[in-house]
């Protein structure tokens, strides 16, 4: 429970604060945006780097695996250790999962917290369903086998993810802006925007998820090539979705 003494705004008169030219600096960039026909290119055989992207409303489309993982109860780690300790606990957290992804064959898109969002596509050797369900075991392995018995010895704690994973198609844009022209250094502002349900349902799907448990969405597990595979996963039914696998 938060506690404390908070205030909130009742009254916010921004248009004093902005002038003119500022207005007509955004008005520009934002009516070109909009008005500009979304042009979009449907093959997808590897995950682009962002400056491969145009600034424009050009956009990828295509299939891939999505897979997000992140600490359980990670909101209480403050409370257990100092600032110090969770330098050595974050960082060791996601190099582990990193490094996990990408010997997976994934590309991690994003960090959020201790959430991480990895992409996976498809390639002449592998599907990107298998590549992001071997990644989830390379990771729940990795920091039950290795990290957390360091983590134990050191800082007697152990930490427990939940990992989801979703296939499904999505398309993606450079989003943001550049920095201030004739200044070197003002840093561009660039993202990559996944837009679709994949990368929510992941989330969703990782944070339904008991300690250390994989779920993987049923366009996941018909990917997975592996038929011993298969039968470790129970289907089981879930709210925001018609079916999740779950690990056993």
């Amino acid at each position: 429970m938060i506690s404390g003494l908070f205030y909130v705004v009742i009254r916010l008169w921004m248009h004093d604060k902005i002038s003119k030219a500022d207005i007509e600096l955004l008005s520009k960039p934002v009516d070109k945006i909009i008005s500009t026909e979304v042009l979009e290119k449907s093959v997808m055989d590897k995950i682009p780097l962002l400056d491969e992207l145009p600034d424009t409303n050009k956009t990828y489309c295509g299939k891939i695996s999505v897979l997000f993982v992140d600490i359980r109860e990670s909101t209480k780690l403050p409370e257990m250790f100092s600032s110090e300790q969770l330098v050595k606990i974050y960082r060791s957290y996601i190099r582990t999962v990193v490094q996990a992804i990408r010997y997976s064959g994934g590309v991690v898109r994003d960090f959020m917290g201790d959430g991480v969002l990895a992409i996976f596509v498809d390639d002449e050797a592998d599907k990107s369903g298998d590549k992001a369900v071997h990644a989830a075991r390379y990771i729940t392995t990795v920091i039950d086998k290795i990290l957390n018995s360091i983590l134990e010895k050191e800082m007697k704690y152990r930490i427990s993810c939940g990992i989801g994973v979703h296939t499904g198609e999505v398309s993606l844009s450079k989003v943001g802006m550049k920095g201030k022209e004739q200044d070197d250094e003002t840093e561009n502002e660039y993202g990559i925007a996944w837009i679709g349900n994949s990368t929510s349902l992941a989330c969703k799907y990782s944070g339904a998820v008991e300690c250390g448990t994989i779920f993987i969405s049923d366009s996941t597990y018909v990917e997975l090539s592996n038929i011993d595979s298969k039968q470790n996963w129970e289907s089981i039914s879930f709210t925001t979705a018609k079916i999740i696998l779950k690990g056993t």
